[in-house]
C-alpha cells in the first residue's frame, strides 16, 4: 500500500474513532495502534495524527514528544538543510 492510500485509510479510521471517542480515550486508541504498527510509513502517519490530536488539546509538550520520537522528520529536515 502506498503512502497516500495509507494516509487516507488511517484518516478514515481516525474519523470513525472520533464518532465514538474523544479526549484521552481517542489518544489512547491511537497510541495502542502505534504500539502494534510495524510499517514505518504508517507509523509516521499515526505519529503525525497523534501529535495533531495533542496540539488540538493544547498539549504542545506531548505533541513535541511524539514528533521527536519519529526520527523521519529529522532526516527530511537534514536533507532540506543540506540542499540549501
Amino acid at each position: 500500500m502506498g503512502y497516500v492510500q495509507s494516509f487516507n485509510e488511517i484518516e478514515q479510521w481516525l474519523d470513525e474513532l472520533r464518532r465514538n471517542l474523544s479526549g484521552a480515550a481517542l489518544v489512547s486508541a491511537v497510541e495502542q495502534r502505534i504500539a502494534h504498527e510495524t510499517d514505518y510509513k504508517r507509523l509516521g502517519i499515526l505519529n503525525w495524527f497523534l501529535a495533531n490530536e495533542h496540539m488540538a488539546r493544547g498539549r504542545h509538550d506531548a505533541a513535541d514528544a511524539v514528533l521527536r520520537r519519529d526520527r523521519t522528520g529529522d532526516v527530511y529536515r537534514w536533507y532540506e538543510d543540506w540542499r540549501q
